[in-house]
């Protein structure tokens, strides 16, 4: 599974890509 980094409050933090693309 692909991983990128989100932008979060409370910093950045890895989610997996195929739950936003």
């Amino acid at each position: 599974m692909a991983t990128r980094q989100e932008k979060d409050s409370i910093g950045y933090v890895e989610v997996p890509a195929d739950k936003y693309w």
